[in-house]
């Protein structure tokens, strides 16, 4: 779940197209590390992500590529990333007050 709140810019360093979509690799100005398997959303597309230690990697899927305006992305320019909140953070939004 996103909020929809740009949360940080980012800049995509490399674009590799793959027979079932691209790979990004993403550098971020996100202070906090990233675990494997997080989410990052990118111009409003929630993809997982692969930390190095040069920057974020995550796969596309043709179809995203194709519903997005993520097949229009290049190196280079800057690009909008949100983060999607902490876990206790959502559980506590979900959890309706007690009695």
């Amino acid at each position: 779940m996103f909020t929809g709140i740009i949360h940080t810019n980012g800049v995509i360093e490399s674009l590799e197209r793959l027979d079932a979509g691209a790979r990004l690799g993403i550098r971020g100005t996100d202070a906090e590390p990233f675990a494997r398997g997080a989410s990052l959303a990118v111009h409003g597309v929630c993809l997982p992500v692969i930390p190095t230690r040069r920057e974020l990697l995550t796969d596309v899927a043709n179809q995203a590529l194709a519903r997005t305006t993520l097949a229009s992305l290049l190196t280079g320019p800057p690009i909008h990333t949100t983060t999607a909140p902490l876990v206790r953070a959502r559980a506590a939004a979900a959890t309706p007050p007690g009695p």
